[in-house]
């Protein structure tokens, strides 16, 4: 979509078409009416002069065509290209006659015109066409000759329409050739953002940034909940972008919402292009680096409709960046939302596939997969991988006498109990009914007994409040390591369970080891 305030590429067109078709129509019918008047003879003459009705027919002949170039919207910039031909034909004519016949200035003329419209940008393109209708009256004033200088006058306005043409012609080939330019970046944008892991999503973002926008840095920034800070989740620098000792104190950034010119725009959700951030009230100078001159742009992300987060890029150098510099930030930052908006989804999906709905913890899916990846990291890295299985021994009771409802709080207690005597390396899941597995990485089975003994005793001590009174609540567990005492994710969980009903059978509210007594 365009900003506000610049038309839209194809208007612009169009707009440009319609006024240069009039354009050339008044060119052709003004050079053969300047053409008319330096004719050496009688105005009662013209009727019957063939060179009269030969120009008249030139006339209506470039003005018919210039109208009649049809407004396809498919091809507009051929039909451009076409009308800027016709425009400088037209010009040529009005020069032709009030340069008083001299061709090889004309075909200068022609040439020097034309290439200033396709090749000079803006107000080159304007200056040199206007100064190649200069030739005419250099000539006159070169030779003296008063009837050259009084045509030269007459034809003035029509190279005045042709710089101005020239000009117009230049803006729409600058234009579309950034249109061409924004669009392919967009489009490879498109490709490179596929990835469904937020951190791989911006990586890929902040590379491809620095490479458009012949940045020296781009930061990326995400808000942690519940949304008073923003974390620099991605650095990316050309190396020499900073003082030896900066780049940790960079990477390490963490700031309120709200605070320096990025704080402010996580805050606000308003884009900002800072061509000197020195000398703006709300940029704050990054603790632990040197004050640089610097141009700055800095974007918003959203996910779900709010502002996740913050892009900047930065260049050396006061001025660097332009309007087109800013859209094209924005356009990728859309793009880094709606992509950042996909993979949110398919995380939650996927999180949500392998959660238990009623503890939190994760569910027997969740653990089939897992363990298998954990039982394969051990093998290779010769390390071992402890198993427990905890299944309550108060559930059955507080079903029967309290209600099912009060069976689930005390299946909601266990897991946090787990929750709160694990380590974070440790992985807990709610297996099936009233049995709960914790996974633990890098776990003997002497450490993993202590670990297990530790959340049985809590969850004794805890209990469970039922209007006001304690019930007293047990569990058994088993406990089991590979490869001590299985050979693969299977026997695992198979020996942590014959442990598990072990302790049960010993009389409960206990932990056993596989393989060793009660």
């Amino acid at each position: 979509m365009a900003r506000p305030g610049r038309p839209a590429p194809d208007d612009f067109r169009r707009e440009l078409l319609q006024k240069g078709r009039i354009q050339a129509a008044v060119l052709w019918v003004t050079g053969t009416a300047v053409g008319l008047f330096t004719l050496d003879m009688p105005y009662h003459q013209w009727l019957t002069t063939p060179q009269v009705w030969i120009l008249v027919a030139i006339a209506l002949a470039g003005a018919g065509i210039s109208l009649a170039v049809p407004q396809d919207p498919v091809r507009l910039e051929s039909q451009i290209v076409l009308l800027s031909v016709l425009t400088i034909a037209g010009a040529t004519i009005a020069t032709w006659f009030t340069a008083g016949l001299q061709p090889q200035f004309i075909i200068i003329y022609a040439l020097v015109a034309g290439a200033a419209s396709l090749i000079a940008s803006g107000p080159t393109a304007a200056a040199i066409t206007a100064a190649c209708g200069l030739i005419p009256l250099l000539l006159a004033l070169w030779f003296q000759d008063s009837r050259v200088l009084r045509q030269v006058l007459v034809q003035i306005p029509a190279q005045t329409m042709v710089a101005f043409f020239a000009y117009r012609l230049t803006q729409y080939l600058t234009q579309d050739r950034k249109e061409k330019q924004r669009l392919a970046v967009v489009a490879k944008t498109s490709r490179i953002l596929t990835s469904l892991d937020p951190d791989a999503l911006l990586e890929a973002t902040a590379d491809h940034l620095l490479e458009v926008t012949r940045s020296n840095a781009c930061f990326i920034s995400v808000i942690e909940q519940p949304g008073d800070y923003l974390v620099n989740r991605i650095v990316r620098f050309v190396p020499g972008t900073f003082e030896p000792g900066e780049e940790e104190a960079v990477r390490r950034l963490r700031f309120k919402v709200g605070e320096g010119l990025t704080g402010w725009v996580a805050a606000h959700g308003e884009p900002v292009l800072c061509s000197n951030p020195l000398a703006d009230p709300r940029a704050k100078q990054i603790p632990g680096t040197s004050p640089v001159e610097e141009s700055m742009i800095v974007v918003p992300f959203r996910v779900r409709g709010q502002v996740a987060g913050v892009i900047r890029i930065s260049r050396q150098g006061l001025y660097q960046y332009t309007e087109e510099d800013l859209q094209l930030c924005e356009i990728l930052a859309n793009h880094v939302s709606a992509a950042m908006e996909k993979a949110w989804l398919y995380q939650e999906a996927r999180r949500l596939a392998v959660t238990d709905d009623l503890t939190g913890l994760g569910n027997a899916r969740g653990l089939e997969s897992r363990l298998f990846e954990e039982v394969a990291r051990a093998r290779r890295y010769n390390r071992p991988l402890s198993l427990v299985i905890i299944d309550s021994d108060s559930l059955k009771q507080i079903n029967d006498q309290f209600g099912h409802l009060r069976g689930n709080e005390l299946l909601r207690m266990m897991a946090e109990v787990i929750r709160q005597n694990i380590r974070a390396s440790d992985i807990p899941f709610r297996y099936a009914g009233d049995e709960f597995v914790i996974l633990m990485p890098e776990t003997g089975a002497e450490e993993a007994r202590i670990a297990a003994e530790r959340i049985r005793r809590a969850i004794e001590a805890r209990g469970l409040v039922i209007d006001g009174q304690t019930i007293k609540v047990t569990a058994s567990v088993g406990v089991a390591t590979f490869p001590d005492h299985a050979s693969d994710a299977e026997d695992l969980v198979r020996k942590a369970d014959m442990a598990m009903y072990a302790a049960k059978a010993e009389g409960k509210n206990r932990v056993v080891v596989s393989g060793q007594p009660a």
